[in-house]
């Protein structure tokens, strides 16, 4: 399965799901929430570059 995050200055500001979605910051890693079930953890040096 493939989810799409759109992503401005880092922070997520929506996908192509139905379900809701949250996140935090910790250090250098990105937590997004999609819904209750699904979870991706994207490092800044992806949407940064480094």
């Amino acid at each position: 399965m493939f989810r799409r995050l759109l992503l401005l200055k880092g922070k997520p500001v929506s996908s192509d799901a139905t379900l809701g979605l949250t996140y935090s910051h910790d250090g250098d890693l990105l937590t997004v929430d999609v819904g209750a079930d699904e979870q991706y953890r994207i490092p800044d040096a992806l949407p940064f570059g480094g």
